[in-house]
């Protein structure tokens, strides 16, 4: 059994070509930073908003729709992972690596899950903080690798326009006919991070003068630097797939994963 970390792009791009395998994703959904949030029935794209247009080739037309030239999908976009027949076990936090024969690891609630070969796609910081933590040797310049955080405010109403925040009406996608997705800027987000969500709303209700519902973090919202290969290998049971190998990081999640296939289909 190959054992997948995460269940965003990647990791669903390789669930899906990998006959036996089993997805751990930490959260309680699927599709990572392609995510949806539903409040009072109405649903609010809070991750990517529009699919990049590289990445369409790689699916049937059927599974998105288009509005304004831009593409979507539809039902939310969590809503492609959830129609994928995925093996998967949620609210599993890996927390350590342990290689023999077999690929053991380790979850923070003890949990144990064996397999031949374990490919990590989450975020690059929280793979590097496993194999740290599992005392697995790997090139040290990942570390160099950081990410933009991000901070969006999940509302309702009439947004007063300002430059302080990215805004996506929800019912553009007939998500919600009221419903609003204000992206922060990003040197804003990194500077109000820590911020309670009080003092979020205190700071930034009246200059957006609509409803806030919920604020949703993204600690690892995008790469701000790449590495230079498709994907990487560790050792010969653990390999690295995920979105900081091109910049745009839905295609690179996708062209990672795929390259992967191609290149590894033979001892998979």
């Amino acid at each position: 059994m190959d054992l997948i970390i995460g269940s965003g792009l990647a990791g669903a791009t390789l669930a899906k070509n990998l006959k036996n395998h089993l997805i751990l994703e930490k959260s309680k959904g699927l599709g990572g930073r392609l995510a949806t949030r539903r409040i009072d029935q109405k649903k609010f794209d809070t991750g990517s908003s529009w699919l990049e247009p590289q990445i369409l080739s790689f699916f049937n037309p059927r599974e998105y729709s288009l509005v304004e030239g831009k593409a979507y999908f539809p039902q939310g976009m969590t809503s492609w992972f959830k129609s994928l027949d995925l093996n998967v076990k949620k609210e599993v936090h890996i927390e350590e690596i342990k290689l023999d024969k077999q690929v053991k690891l380790i979850s923070e609630k003890r949990e144990v899950f064996l397999g031949d070969k374990v490919i990590l796609t989450c975020p690059l910081p929280q793979s590097l903080e496993i194999l740290k933590k599992s005392k697995i040797p790997y090139d040290k310049a990942l570390e160099e690798i950081e990410y933009e955080k991000a901070l969006v405010f999940i509302a309702e109403g009439e947004p007063r326009q300002t430059d302080e925040f990215r805004i996506v009406a929800q019912s553009l996608k007939q998500l919600s006919s009221t419903g609003l997705c204000c992206f922060l800027k990003a040197e804003l987000a990194e500077k109000y991070f820590s911020k309670t969500d009080g003092e979020l709303m205190a700071l930034f209700q009246e200059k957006l003068a609509v409803k806030i519902l919920q604020i949703k973090r993204w600690r690892y919202a995008r790469p701000k630097s790449y590495r230079s290969e498709n994907f990487l290998k560790i050792n010969e049971q653990i390999y690295l797939v995920g979105d900081y190998f091109q910049p745009n990081p839905q295609y690179s999640s996708l062209k990672s994963a795929n390259d992967f296939l191609a290149t590894c289909s033979e001892v998979f």
